[in-house]
């Protein structure tokens, strides 16, 4: 018996892997930021740029055909390992220490590094690969 899937149960099924994937990604940045014990804007950072490159390669890998694919590791697992909020969070602590510069030179290198990295990976899947975007 052959029983059609609703669009309901697609939903839901989506919905899931991002919640999965946004819930092992926030364990991956916890497990980055806290052994790390460093300014928490610079393991934010790295989290950022971490999660900048897992993203793009996962969307270019899965493209269209493996959505579920692509919502767990792109949407679900960057979403949750990498986090502008923190950085704003962060930043402004460290405006009211008195760390204006290092606030700043932070944020600035999060959008710029973050932008880069997608950026080079999306043309270097573009030259070398057939993955779709």
């Amino acid at each position: 018996m052959y029983i059609k899937r609703s669009i309901f149960s697609d939903s839901f099924i989506r919905l899931l892997a991002v919640f999965l994937g946004g819930a092992i990604g926030s364990l991956a940045r916890a497990a980055i930021v806290i052994p790390l014990a460093i300014n928490p804007l610079i393991s934010v950072f790295l989290c950022n740029i971490t999660g900048s490159v897992l993203y793009i390669f996962a969307a270019r890998i899965c493209g269209k055909n493996l959505k579920l694919v692509k919502d767990f590791a792109a949407t679900g697992f960057c979403g949750g390992l990498t986090t502008f909020s923190t950085v704003c969070k962060d930043g402004a602590v460290s405006i009211q220490d008195g760390e204006f510069l290092l606030s700043f030179a932070i944020f600035a290198l999060n959008l710029l590094f973050c932008v880069a990295s997608i950026h080079i990976i999306d043309s270097l899947a573009d030259k070398f690969g057939k993955a779709s975007k």
